[in-house]
């Protein structure tokens, strides 16, 4: 039996693209490993959307190619191949760099590796995940000025329905109490022929899947978040009230730069209607800080909106320039490093502060925790608003979900007493 290990760095879309690996190499009668070393297959599924992205991806390749023993092979897969194809290829040790088009390629490549198909089993449950990703879009058609997703991952395409659908009826078979919708431009989601064409109609069906207790958006685009998903959202006890929107900047200036379709007006009236049909929701989003055109005035800016947005986290990015954008076009320069990690210093103090505030306001209420793991002496999990949660419990499992009350703050996470009466959800309540 053919060993293989797999890296992989990056979104959740990402995650998808790895299980999915790993499942084909499973038909193939494949077995994964923990020990790169003991692997004859070894896979990076890397990232590019940042320099920092670029520099953890060469890092993991050549980490994987000092661990390759003799005989086995090293590929590498994912977004950074289309960002700089001839410099990986470069990087002693690598055997075979695939971009996300070549996939058919990079099957025949392994299939020649181990001399023909060996037939083999899937359990299908998604590898150490007690959450399970679902992708159900790929690609962009945004083109916003720094990004260079569309570069490396195409068009927008959507899955196919009915398919997105058998996935995740599978996933919950196997014992995922959650799934977690992924894409790159997940709003964009799409299926030709299909009467059940747009978003709101696939999270339907999968909210009628018996057996699957929530259903989670990774991420999505303000103008995407329509007045029928906020509908879903406040009705469905299985919608997990969370949304992911990037809002980037909180400067009109510069979202228009970027090309963004929303300003800030925008944005604020959408979390306030949001959060008048949904009062717990959790928002957590992406910022970018040292955007070129950024200014003192622009900075302040997006730190006043965060302070009238709220979020429960916020992602914070230093702005990197990315070869092929347009911005780079514009010959578009990059500000002083120093002022950039001042800056970067600022907003960090500043969206911890606000994190605590909204973790603040839910001391006393009561969630379900989704849990994950064991850690300190604590089962930490999920609630639905996706606040970490640890219990003071002593017998749990991962993948139990266990309702709670909100009781203390413990750094990044809450503290949850258990509710003893209220029943508990284990993986074998399918």
């Amino acid at each position: 039996m053919t060993l293989f290990a797999v890296k992989t760095l990056g979104c959740k879309v990402n995650q998808c693209d790895t299980q999915f690996l790993r499942e084909e190499l499973g038909r193939r009668g494949c077995r994964e490993t923990q020990s790169p070393r003991d692997a004859r297959l070894l896979v990076i599924n890397t990232c590019c959307v940042t320099h920092q992205a670029d520099r953890k991806s060469r890092q993991a390749i050549r980490h994987a190619a000092r661990l390759k023993k003799r005989g086995a092979r090293l590929a590498v897969v994912g977004c950074y191949p289309g960002y700089d194809r001839s410099g990986i290829s470069s990087l002693a040790g690598v055997d075979a760099v695939f971009l996300h088009a070549d996939r058919p390629a990079f099957w025949s490549w392994v299939d020649r590796f181990l001399d023909g198909h060996r037939s083999g089993r899937v359990d299908g449950r998604f590898t150490g995940r007690t959450r399970a990703f679902l992708k159900i879009q790929e690609g962009c058609d945004n083109h916003c000025s720094y990004c260079v997703v569309p570069l490396v991952r195409g068009p927008s395409r959507s899955v196919a329905f009915d398919e997105a659908v058998t996935r995740a009826r599978r996933l919950v078979a196997a014992g995922h109490k959650e799934i977690v919708l992924a894409g790159i431009n997940l709003g964009a989601y799409r299926c030709p022929g299909s009467r059940a064409a747009g978003l709101i109609h696939i999270i339907d069906a999968l909210l009628g899947l018996p057996g699957l207790a929530r259903l989670r958006l990774s991420s999505i685009e303000a103008p995407d978040v329509t007045d029928g998903l906020i509908d879903r959202m406040a009705s469905s006890s299985k919608l997990c009230r969370h949304l992911h929107i990037p809002f980037q900047s909180g400067d009109d200036a510069i979202l228009r730069h970027m090309g963004k379709r929303v300003r800030v007006a925008d944005y604020l009236d959408l979390v306030d209607r949001i959060r008048r049909r949904v009062p717990d929701v959790a928002i957590t989003s992406d910022v970018i800080i040292g955007y070129p055109t950024e200014t003192p005035k622009s900075f302040q800016n997006t730190c006043s909106f965060l302070n009238k947005v709220q979020p429960l986290k916020t992602h914070l990015f230093t702005f990197s320039p990315r070869r092929g954008t347009r911005l780079e076009a514009m010959g578009a320069r990059t500000l002083d490093a120093r002022l950039v990690r001042e800056r970067r210093s600022r907003m960090e103090a500043l969206t911890k502060n606000l994190s605590e505030r909204f973790k603040r306001r839910l001391l006393g209420r009561r969630v379900e925790v989704l849990v994950e793991e064991r850690r300190r002496g604590r089962w930490v999990g999920y609630s639905g608003n996706y606040l970490r949660v640890g219990l003071r419990i002593k017998m749990c499992r991962p993948g139990e979900i266990v309702p709670a009350t909100l009781v203390d703050l413990d750094g990044e996470d809450m503290i949850g007493r258990i509710c003893r009466r209220a029943k508990r959800f284990s993986l074998k309540n399918n």
